[in-house]
């Protein structure tokens, strides 16, 4: 089926791995092979889906890292490979050239390592989602660059550090998830964090402070003096 546009197995009982046959449709713009029993790794032969602007492996079984041909795919738009057994690193490759504009949804799977500055680059990208994994280290300075960013999700990682001001330059950003993690210091203000007035957004994060939640950061240095 060399002409093939749309291919969509979703919602079945497949199992096995993924058909290297699959990712060598040339003319393929979207594939949905989400909830399955698919196991094994994601295949590395992207480099033949130069049309592909949806890739959707969401809700099986599959391990392994996040294969370095996805950088291939220049017109994707859309990749979910959530609620899987992802580990690794490779996060950190796959972000350098990727054009993705509309949406990356990584959630709940065991990778693990630093988010990449690289992530910044990603101008147009609208809804990125990297809860319930293991990532560690500061969130980067650089998804301040992400100026069409709607929707971010980091939930449920091993994050530290403090939340970078960059966010408050995010102005299209209407979900915001940080919470629990081992965030620190002050709540940034300004801009379109002022509309985030639940305290749900940063639950989890007890050495976070200044509203929407109740700490405030003043009186908690002041006390850390006198322990002194």
């Amino acid at each position: 089926m060399p002409s093939l546009l749309w291919f969509d197995l979703s919602m079945n009982n497949m199992s096995g791995g993924i058909p290297f046959p699959y990712c060598r449709l040339r003319y393929l713009e979207k594939l949905q092979l989400s909830d399955n029993n698919l196991s094994g790794e994601v295949p590395n032969c992207w480099k033949y889906s130069s049309n592909l602007l949806l890739l959707d492996l969401s809700s099986n079984k599959l391990v392994g890292g996040v294969p370095v041909s996805l950088c291939n795919l220049q017109k994707l738009e859309s990749l979910h490979l959530s609620h899987n057994n992802l580990s690794g690193r490779e996060i950190k490759y796959t972000t350098r050239q990727l054009l993705i504009d509309a949406l990356i949804d990584l959630s709940n799977n065991n990778l693990s390592g630093y988010i990449p500055e690289e992530l910044g680059n990603l101008h147009g990208l609208r809804s990125l989602n990297l809860s319930r994994n293991y990532l560690i280290g500061q969130i980067p300075w650089s998804i301040g660059g992400m100026k069409q960013l709607e929707v971010l999700d980091l939930s449920r990682n091993n994050l530290s550090g403090t939340i970078p001001s960059s966010l408050a330059a995010l102005n299209f950003l209407n979900h915001l998830n940080l919470s629990y993690n081992n965030l620190s210091g002050r709540i940034p203000t300004g801009n379109q964090l002022q509309t985030f007035a639940d305290p749900s957004v940063y639950d989890g994060n007890p050495n976070l402070c200044e509203p929407p939640l109740i700490k405030n950061c003043t009186v908690n240095i002041a006390k850390a003096d006198e322990e002194e």
